[in-house]
């Protein structure tokens, strides 16, 4: 069965180990158009491609290679993509637009009888291609590029770094989101009378929960479904592995129990409301209705991977923390958090540098060459692994031995008394002078101010 593609706008407004999935991209684009077109440009942003068609396709490639590595199936996923011109003005437009070729209900390996899958999480699901077609069509604006009416001149950016410089689009992030929609970010109901395709719900609707009547939209007839898509921020997704993840990772456009909201405005918006979250949703997530601020796809797909969890996919995520390992800061050890104390890009559950900073210089204990004294830049010229500003190898022979607390200890008895020093080198009060006392001494003889004339 058909089903009408969700799109993506742009409006200027303030147990075993997963392989992972084979996308294969189809180029469905006449010659000299879209993924065809010669145009000569400049390779950007790690996008190699010499003419713009080329360009769109490495983009377009390197998009489904991340989505392959979130979700996993033993049947390859085919998506078909095309340009055209898509409806566009000086300050809006439609950028990308995308979903399933057909949908299938009741085969094995279904959680849920009488219900709507996408044919990509079908074909994944029973391990069969349920179809032998296309499992995803996707559109793109081509006006964009080319007409100076279509958002004021604005263009693509083909770059693969999620860095476009102002008054450009992140193509990369629109064929994110429009990839999602194909897999099941999507659902399959008329928005305007409330009706369900073939009289049955689609995975989606039995995740979307109206907070008003605290039904959800597979429980609910058809007027109460019309009504709940215009339920501005009543309209919420209670799945619970992307219940999880919110409570983490937004601080706003959830719920008072936590559910993110789903996009249900007051005025319904064909190809826009429900089937995206919440524009309130805070940070930025890539499946948003519109493009209005920062957003690194390549770098996290926030919610996503957790909304595909929730209607099915097995995600690639070895560690169970709701993090598919190519996003997750610490792969092996559940850290739904991704905390990272020291922004090395290593969550701290598996960063050997991370913890306690004793001396405040920015460098964790576990790291720090010289914990006890402040020396960001870790200096250690005789290179044996201590800094300069606490290095006792006196003798420069690339160890700490007791030879150079020997010489410490001469110094220390031939030279002036030091200030604030106890004259007396039994410094453990242990009634005799041994080598615990020389290694008080060595502590603190390195802790600033040291006695001038001494050897660093």
């Amino acid at each position: 069965m058909r089903h009408l593609a969700a799109s993506l706008i742009l409006s200027f407004m303030s147990g075993s180990v997963l392989a992972g999935a084979n996308f294969i991209v189809i180029n469905d684009d006449s010659p000299s158009v879209g993924f065809n077109d010669n145009t000569p440009v400049t390779p950007v942003g790690g996008n190699t491609g010499t003419t713009l068609g080329e360009q769109r396709m490495i983009a377009f490639e390197f998009a489904a290679g991340l989505w392959g590595g979130v979700v996993d199936s033993n049947i390859t996923i085919r998506v078909s993509a095309s340009f055209a011109p898509l409806f566009c003005t000086s300050n809006s437009a439609t950028l990308g637009s995308a979903g399933p070729t057909t949908i299938h209900a009741d085969f094995g390996g279904a959680a849920f009888s009488q219900t709507w899958y996408p044919q990509a999480l079908a074909n994944s699901l029973s391990g069969t291609d349920r179809s032998g077609q296309s499992d995803m069509d996707a559109e793109f604006n081509g006006d964009i590029d080319f007409n100076n009416g279509c958002l004021s001149g604005t263009n693509w950016y083909y770059g693969l770094d999620n860095n476009n410089p102002g008054g450009t689009i992140d193509f990369l992030n629109t064929v994110m989101h429009e990839i999602a929609h194909g897999l099941g970010f999507i659902g399959f109901t008329d928005l305007s009378s409330g009706s369900l395709a073939g009289g049955i719900p689609g995975i989606f609707a039995r995740f979307s929960l109206d907070n008003d009547d605290s039904l959800h939209w597979n429980e609910m007839n058809d007027s109460q479904r019309a009504i709940s898509a215009t339920n501005n921020g009543g309209l919420v997704w209670d799945g619970p592995n992307t219940a999880l993840l919110a409570s983490f990772s937004l601080s706003g456009g959830k719920d008072a129990n936590g559910f993110p909201r789903l996009y249900a405005p007051n005025n319904l918006s064909e190809g826009s409301s429900v089937f995206h979250w919440d524009t309130a949703t805070s940070p930025n997530t890539l499946m948003e209705p519109f493009q209005t601020g920062s957003l690194a796809a390549s770098e996290t797909l926030d919610l996503t991977p957790t909304q595909m969890k929730d209607i099915g996919w097995p995600i690639i995520d070895i560690d169970q923390d709701l993090i598919p390992d190519i996003y997750d800061n610490c792969p092996a050890d559940e850290n739904i958090d991704q905390a990272d104390d020291d922004n090395d890009g290593i969550g701290d559950v598996c960063d050997a540098c991370s913890g306690a900073d004793a001396d405040e210089d920015g460098i964790p204990d576990a790291c720090d060459n010289c914990t006890l004294v402040f020396n960001p830049d870790q200096y250690d010229s005789d290179a044996d692994g201590f800094g300069n500003s606490c290095d006792a190898d006196l003798n420069n022979d690339n160890f700490v031995n007791f030879a150079d607390l020997s010489l410490l200890a001469n110094a220390f008895f031939t030279s002036p008394a030091i200030p604030g020093w106890n004259p007396d080198a039994d410094f453990d009060n242990s009634g005799i002078i041994n080598f615990a006392d020389l290694q008080m001494m060595a502590t603190g003889f390195f802790l600033p101010p040291g006695p001038s004339g001494l050897a660093p």
